[in-house]
C-alpha cells in the first residue's frame, strides 16, 4: 500500500507531514489548491488535489495497482479496504449519508455499472459521490 495524501491548499502542512512520518505507511505528500475564483463555490472542491494525485501516479507508479479517493471528512470501515483488494479492473462503491437519498451508489446489473443513484447528478457523466 502506498498512500498519496494531497491537501487542498497551496502547500503541505506540518501537522499532516508529521502524522505521515510517524506512521508506518509508504506515502507521498502533495498539495494543490483550487483557483481563487472557485473558492466558495461547489465546483472544483477536491478536484485539483485529485488531479495532482493522478498526475503523480501517471509519472511514478507501476501499471498494476488500485486507486481509491478517500476524503478527510469521512470515516471508513476496514472492510472497505478488504473489498478494494478484490479489484481486478475497476470498482465503484456506494457512499452513505448523501443528501435526500441517503446514498450515492452505482446501479449494477449483471456485474456491469449501468447508471448512478445520486441526489446530486447535475449533468455529471459519472454521478457518484467521491468519499
Amino acid at each position: 500500500v502506498h498512500w498519496i495524501v494531497a491537501e487542498d491548499r497551496n502547500h503541505t502542512t506540518r501537522v499532516v507531514s508529521d502524522l505521515l512520518s510517524a506512521s508506518t505507511l509508504r506515502y507521498t505528500h502533495l498539495a494543490a489548491s483550487r483557483p481563487t475564483e472557485l473558492i466558495g463555490q461547489m465546483i472544483g472542491r477536491g478536484v485539483f488535489n485529485r488531479r495532482i494525485s493522478v498526475d503523480w501516479i501517471r509519472t511514478n507508479a507501476d501499471d498494476d495497482g488500485v486507486v481509491y479517493f478517500a476524503d478527510d471528512d469521512n470515516s471508513y470501515d476496514v472492510r472497505l479496504f478488504e473489498e478494494i483488494r478484490q479489484t481486478v479492473r475497476v470498482s465503484v462503491f456506494p457512499v452513505g449519508l448523501i443528501l435526500k437519498f441517503g446514498l450515492s451508489s452505482p446501479v449494477v446489473r449483471k456485474g456491469k455499472v449501468v447508471g448512478f443513484f445520486d441526489a446530486f447528478k447535475k449533468n455529471r457523466k459519472f454521478a457518484v459521490d467521491m468519499a
